[in-house]
C-alpha cells in the first residue's frame, strides 16, 4: 500500500504531491447551485442569526462537537 503524503495546507504544495505526474484532467467547482427553496430558507437562517446573534455564538459553542447544529425556533425556520 503506497503511504499517503502529508498534507500541508498549501494548496499548490499539496496539489502537486497528490496529482500523478503528467497531465491530469480536473473540474473546478466555483460553488453549489442552490434551489429557490435552498435560498429562501438559508436567507431566513440568516436573518434568524444575525436577530439573535450573542444566542448564536453561545449556542455554537455548546454544541462544538455536533454537526449540524441542532433545530432551534431562534433558526426562523420551522422544524423539519
Amino acid at each position: 500500500m503506497t503511504e499517503r503524503p502529508t498534507l500541508t495546507g498549501n494548496t499548490k504544495t499539496d496539489v502537486n504531491n497528490l496529482l500523478p505526474a503528467g497531465a491530469n484532467v480536473v473540474d473546478i467547482f466555483t460553488g453549489i447551485k442552490q434551489s429557490p427553496k435552498q435560498a429562501e430558507l438559508m436567507e431566513k437562517v440568516k436573518q434568524g442569526v444575525q436577530k439573535n446573534y450573542d444566542w448564536f455564538v453561545d449556542y455554537s459553542k455548546e454544541y462544538a462537537d455536533v454537526k449540524p447544529l441542532p433545530y432551534h425556533v431562534n433558526f426562523g425556520v420551522t422544524e423539519a
